[in-house]
């Protein structure tokens, strides 16, 4: 597969990379006024009649990128390695509103705001007044447009600008073919495992490391499809993880709310116990924590080593260790999560389809689901 100066620099998987080449597009003065407001027009779905002023900037006030056309705001949260956090979009617009309203002396109502959320694998905007917009949206509206927009480019600029569409349209197809047939993409699940790219468009995943992308876009079609809808696709270590929320503890510890959960990460599966916001944990100590909590955990992995796993007849899940997150480095901040830990004995390419995934990952949910039920109750009891 041909690769360009975007991909062999290993810049592509950058967010600041994208919103940069989208300000430059918009400002370039070889691109006339009613190219741009086609283009506007296409990626945002306006309805827009002229341009009379037009300006881009990129890392406006927290969000990546702000396209001002006269009195109407585009603005752009471009998310590409990282995922949405608590309230964050929601922060984002209720600081914006008032600041782009008040900016450029233009203090009324008519000034218009509207709030994207861009990303590569069609994450939704968990926020009231955001759109949602992809990569591959841009890449089709940018394609559709090509001729009017490279019509005035010099030499220099055709390379720039046909180098960065092409390593779009690589990244999409990737994408695209990854999420439809994830058994051909083995090394976004295990690199160490695995000793060469299977196909051409692997190799742009392993390159510009988009693994911890892929993944979460695998486990988001994987939780779409099971029973339980309340779940958090997250990343630790560069690996994204999958965790659903089983039992909520009200006011635990000093009023904040704890949570019961089973995380999938990998082939690693785990029964976890930590604050329910992640502002919270992140925030938290492991002495957030009680004895009679860990005692219960313990109590759980004993039973589990001395009886096995119960209802695993098909011998799904391996017991792999318990996690009281008790450490003699006093330097190591230990944060309040305590878990039991599984390995899955099977490799998920192996599973070779997403029904298999699914009943696979339904099963081990449904194993572990009755071992929360105990410790809700045991937890319960010692508050």
């Amino acid at each position: 597969m041909y690769t360009n100066f975007f991909e062999e620099s290993g810049l592509l998987s950058f967010e600041r990379l994208h919103s940069q080449m989208i300000c430059w597009i918009f400002n370039n003065r070889f691109i006339d006024k009613e190219t741009k407001l086609k283009i506007i027009n296409s990626l945002f779905n306006t309805k827009l009649e002229e341009i009379k002023d037009l300006y881009c900037i990129t890392e406006y006030s927290s969000v990546d990128l702000l396209l001002d056309v006269g009195d109407i705001s585009f603005v752009i949260e471009n998310k590409f390695r990282s995922s949405q956090h608590d309230n964050q979009l929601v922060k984002y617009k209720e600081t914006l509103d008032k600041e782009l309203q008040l900016s450029n002396g233009r203090n009324n109502a008519k000034c218009r705001r509207y709030y994207y959320y861009l990303t590569l694998i069609g994450e939704e905007a968990k926020a009231v007044g955001w759109d949602n917009l992809t990569y591959e949206n841009l890449l089709n509206v940018l394609k559709e447009n090509e001729i009017e927009i490279t019509s005035r480019f010099n030499e220099a600029t055709k390379i720039i600008y046909f180098e960065y569409i092409t390593s779009l349209t690589h990244m999409v197809k990737a994408v695209n073919e990854f999420q439809d047939s994830f058994e051909y993409y083995p090394m976004v699940f295990n690199r160490r495992k695995e000793k060469k790219c299977k196909q051409p468009n692997e190799m742009i995943v392993v390159s510009q490391k988009m693994e911890t992308i892929f993944q979460k876009a695998f486990y988001r079609i994987v939780a779409d499809k099971m029973s339980n809808t309340n779940y958090l696709i997250d990343e630790t270590h560069g690996m994204a993880l999958l965790e659903f929320e089983i039992h909520k503890i009200t006011h635990y510890y000093n009023d904040i709310d704890y949570k019961i959960g089973i995380q999938f990460q990998a082939d690693n599966i785990k029964l976890f116990f930590r604050p329910l916001k992640l502002s919270d944990y992140k925030s938290s100590k492991i002495e957030n924590i009680k004895y009679s909590t860990k005692t219960a955990f313990r109590s759980i992995a004993d039973d589990i080593k001395k009886n096995g796993i119960k209802n695993d007849k098909k011998g799904l899940l391996s017991f792999s260790r318990l996690n009281l997150n008790l450490s003699n480095n006093t330097k190591r901040k230990r944060k309040a999560f305590i878990s039991i830990s599984f390995k899955r004995n099977r490799y998920i390419p192996e599973l070779k389809n997403y029904a298999n995934v699914v009943s696979c990952f339904q099963n081990e949910y449904n194993i572990l689901e009755i071992y929360a039920n105990v410790l809700n109750k045991k937890i319960t009891m010692g508050q």
